[in-house]
């Protein structure tokens, strides 16, 4: 792969969906915000939906994109270029591609709102 820049440093992620994540710990077992980030994100990337860029509120949880991506974080840096150029995002400009990012994760963590198990949670990334 090629090396590519992720779209942003630090994954910032909204009070309003960190209470979402709190709920999913709860209800699935993960005991990790990067683990659930990451199926929020491909769930997000499954969706024909471009989602609105997310207001720049409160902070509920921060974590490094090393931390976000883990062993797979060039393949989510892959995944985020993509889908950036596939949704019309500047993708040279990293300002718009971090909007799109928080946008589409932030989307991602909305999708799961209502679920209950883990067989849920990886239910709709996985079929």
């Amino acid at each position: 792969m090629l090396n590519m820049k992720p779209p942003v440093e630090e994954v910032r992620i909204s009070a309003k969906a960190k209470e979402t994540l709190i709920r999913l710990k709860r209800r699935t077992g993960i005991q990790h915000w990067n683990e659930i980030c990451r199926v929020a994100y491909c769930r997000a990337l499954k969706e024909a939906h471009v989602p609105d860029e997310v207001s720049r509120g409160d902070v509920g949880v921060r974590m490094e994109w090393k931390t976000f991506g883990g062993a797979y974080a060039e393949i989510f840096t892959g995944l985020s270029m993509l889908r950036a150029e596939r949704d019309g995002v500047d993708t040279n400009r990293r300002e718009a591609r971090a909007r799109h990012f928080h946008a589409m994760l932030e989307y991602g963590i909305s999708c799961l709102r209502d679920v209950a198990t883990l067989d849920e949670l990886y239910a709709g990334v996985c079929d």
